[in-house]
């Protein structure tokens, strides 16, 4: 489109000087009318090169631009195929006995606070993998934004509390503790922190923050049932790699757009 510009501008302007010069009969002359229209149109065609290579650099930014810009579409597209998300999309409060923790626990029992024997209270915390490939799941610590009320990490006779999840798949791990220390986790926020891993065993760190807004034996219940209502919000991805000096560390996933 450039070039076919350039070759109009060119012929239309040396036309123009050419019939300029034909028809100034009463104009004194210096020179020959040839050499002035080939002086002229020698200027023009310069003016017209130069037109001609500021809107090919335009067009070249642009163009750069673009390029740039796909290249970053290409890079967000690579971290969201690799990187591993579990949301939390359910959840339940109950009983646990002490038989059911010590003898053969079908469940992935996870002890954050004091609990000595008798009947537990758990919540279960229902995590479904929404990427398109395998990823590994497990629980790290629970982080009290007050300070106080942290979750720890105990389990017994557990050999795996590692969950693998393919693409759409559920599972769900079971915090529990006694009745007290859980009914003191309402309305306090905690971050939880779950390490991850993709189908190449590249590690992750996923945050949220967790509110227990309301957790009742006394609602309109069958007697023994527990009601429970909690929020999950501000998820956050880190991703664990090694800094120049060879050290571990852990830096926020961010995506461009």
């Amino acid at each position: 489109m450039v070039t076919i510009t350039v070759i109009l501008f060119s012929a239309g302007g040396t036309y123009i000087i050419a019939l300029a010069f034909k028809n100034a009969d009463n104009i004194e002359q210096v020179g020959s009318a040839d050499a002035w229209i080939g002086f002229a149109g020698a200027g023009m065609s310069g003016v017209i090169t130069m037109l001609a290579l500021y809107f090919t650099l335009k067009s070249s930014t642009k163009a750069n631009q673009l390029s740039e810009k796909l290249m970053e579409l290409e890079v967000d597209h690579y971290k969201l195929e690799m990187r591993p998300f579990a949301f939390i999309s359910k959840w339940e409060a109950f009983n646990i006995t002490y038989k059911e923790l010590a003898d053969n626990p079908t469940e992935k029992y996870i002890q954050i606070g004091e609990y000595k024997q008798g009947t537990a209270l758990g919540i279960a915390l229902e995590l479904t993998n929404t990427t398109q490939s395998c990823i590994g799941v497990s629980y790290s610590c629970g982080k009290s934004q007050n300070g106080l009320n942290a979750w720890g990490k105990a389990a017994a006779n557990q050999e795996n509390l590692k969950m693998i999840l393919s693409p759409g798949e559920k599972d769900r791990f079971v915090f529990y503790a006694s009745s007290e220390f859980m009914m003191n986790q309402i309305h306090n926020t905690t971050v939880v922190e779950l390490v991850l891993e993709n189908r190449f065993a590249e590690r992750y760190k996923e945050t949220f923050e967790l509110i227990i807004t309301a957790l009742s034996n006394k609602a309109a219940l069958p007697q023994g049932k527990w009601y429970c209502h909690l929020f999950v919000q501000n998820y956050t991805i880190w991703r664990y790699k090694r800094n120049k000096a060879n050290q571990i560390e852990c830096v926020e996933e961010t995506l461009s757009f």
